[in-house]
């Protein structure tokens, strides 16, 4: 469970498809030395003031249990005004002004985090 405190449900759902995508581009290999992938399923929700622990566990499995009947690797949400949505696939061919900008931001976290790594 990431605790995400300060961020909106729009921000961790963005840091939480993020971290779906880098993890599902990343290739490990087993004792034999074959190559495998793996892929991780998100699930999102706002914590209130009032709301226990315990309440929200039971309220992120759900999303999980959700994403898993929903075909896997996706990022599920508490939000009722958006569908359940893997947000990748979600937004279509690929040749959307936003799916374009979405690339490009996603290349330059990319970038300025192996900048970093480089100078750290």
């Amino acid at each position: 469970m990431l605790l995400l405190p300060n961020s909106q449900l729009d921000q961790a759902e963005v840091i939480a498809d993020d971290l779906r995508i880098r993890i599902s581009e990343l290739t490990f290999e087993d004792e034999k030395g074959e190559p495998f992938r793996v892929t991780a399923s998100f699930g999102v929700s706002e914590v209130n003031e009032k709301q226990s622990l315990s309440d929200l566990y039971s309220a992120v499995d759900k999303l999980l249990y959700r994403a898993k009947q929903n075909g896997r690797n996706r990022v599920e949400t508490t939000d009722s005004h958006r569908k359940n949505t893997d947000i990748s696939a979600a937004q279509g061919s690929g040749n959307s002004v936003s799916d374009k900008m979405h690339r490009i931001s996603r290349r330059m976290r990319r970038l300025k985090f192996r900048f970093a790594q480089h100078f750290s």
